[in-house]
């Protein structure tokens, strides 16, 4: 009797990718969204700088990424994602590890531009347009484990920024964790990413060879529209609006969490605490959103996120306004961990669902823009308000108000589908 051999099954390369995008957004978003602001407290007792000059920092950073975002995704369809993040990566590791040195208010707005010009390359337009030419029928689950990274980065960067600034002061702080990006990712963009399949041979998940070679080698076809078809759309500039005010909410909130919870009586840890629990909440959020995005209704998982997005300044208040207790703003977590982070991962999900996947990146960054410009005014708003009034009300009826009209609209847009496929050839 002939024993059949035994053949090796090898994995799908893909989600070698897919680790790697992993820990790329764990570091990116763990160092510029959750680390970052975790410095304040320390910045304001050495430099007496006010809230408003700090949160002047994030809008600056916002708003370089807002302007490199379509560019940065029109760089990955045309030079590939690859050298996109090795770019990004070395800029964003030593852009962060130059912290040390400054003095001023205009050397931290200065560096703010420099290393979030490298978060901007490392994160959703790039990773939009990576894993969606690596995925078709498993995008949304792909993209779902990769940006737990974002929550992992969370917990992870919360509590060893903590630690560092203890034990280390801020500006060696600064250093270890900069450097400890750029050492640790830069391998691994250089030796596993591979901006599309047919690099090695290989061809997206949801293809079989034969398919691609109906055509010609290593070619796989793609469907969708460009980024100038797809603003023509009325769901385009709607989506666009929606986005931005949902991150101008959210953002808003975000950055004056630290400082809320010390002017309700509570120590500045329990801060770091709070955003290490969002982060460990948004690991199960964002895998959720990556897998449920291609699943469930469209626009009412939007709905969803909006929601969260309009219950945290609704939650601070009615602390500051309706004399709510003030261990209510523990509270802020929840809504920020469910709403505030769903976005990321939503973006390149509902690109692909409404405008096809050839153009994606070009697409997701314009999306990724109107992301950045939300987060860039809405710590302005917030931090300028506070210092003109010594309080978050007016800040927290206006982010309430405009969550609220951006939903509206949402709800009387058109479908949000891709409704005009033409295939092309893409080598």
């Amino acid at each position: 009797m002939a024993i059949s051999p035994i053949t090796s099954i090898k994995p799908f390369y893909g989600w070698y990718i897919v680790g790697v995008c992993w820990y790329c957004l764990l570091t990116g978003f763990g160092l510029i969204a959750y680390a970052y602001v975790l410095y304040f407290d320390s910045w304001l007792s050495t430099f007496e700088w006010s809230r408003g000059t700090l949160a002047a920092s994030v809008t600056i950073g916002m708003l370089t990424i807002t302007f490199l975002s379509p560019l940065i995704g029109k760089g990955t369809d045309r030079f590939g994602s690859r050298i996109v993040l090795i770019i990004g990566t070395s800029v964003l590791g030593l852009g962060f590890s130059l912290l040390r040195f400054m003095q001023e208010p205009w050397h931290l707005y200065c560096l703010c531009m420099f290393f979030y010009t490298g978060f901007s390359a490392t994160s959703m337009a790039t990773m939009s347009s990576l894993l969606g030419r690596w995925f078709v029928n498993r995008r949304g689950l792909a993209i779902g484990i990769a940006y737990t990274g974002v929550g992992f980065g969370g917990v992870i960067f919360a509590l060893v920024t903590n630690f560092l600034i203890t034990q280390l002061g801020w500006r060696d702080a600064s250093t270890t964790l900069g450097l400890v990006v750029f050492f640790t990712q830069l391998p691994l963009i250089i030796f596993i990413i591979r901006s599309n399949p047919s690099d090695i041979g290989e061809v997206p998940d949801g293809y079989s060879k034969n398919q691609t070679q109906n055509s010609s080698e290593n070619t796989t076809i793609l469907t969708g529209l460009s980024l100038s078809e797809a603003a023509v759309t009325a769901k385009f500039w709607i989506l666009l609006l929606f986005f931005t005010t949902s991150l101008f909410s959210a953002s808003g909130i975000w950055t004056q969490m630290q400082a809320f919870i010390v002017d309700n009586g509570y120590p500045a840890s329990l801060a770091s605490t709070l955003i290490s629990i969002n982060g460990f909440i948004a690991i199960f959020v964002k895998f959720g959103y990556g897998y449920f995005g291609a699943k469930l209704p469209t626009k009412p998982l939007l709905l969803f996120a909006g929601s969260m997005a309009f219950f945290a300044p609704f939650i601070m208040l009615l602390i500051v306004e309706f004399n709510a207790p003030s261990n209510f703003a523990v509270l802020l977590i929840l809504p920020l961990a469910i709403g505030g982070t769903a976005f990321s991962t939503l973006i390149p999900i509902i690109s692909a669902i409404c405008f096809g996947i050839k153009h994606i990146g070009s697409i997701s960054g314009t999306f990724s823009s109107a992301f950045s410009l939300g987060i860039a005014f809405g710590p302005l708003c917030i931090g300028q308000l506070y210092d003109l009034t010594g309080s978050y009300a007016l800040p927290a009826y206006i982010f309430c108000a405009i969550s609220i009209a951006s939903m509206i609209a949402l709800t009387m847009g058109p479908k949000l589908r891709y409704t005009s496929p033409t295939d092309v050839i893409i080598n």
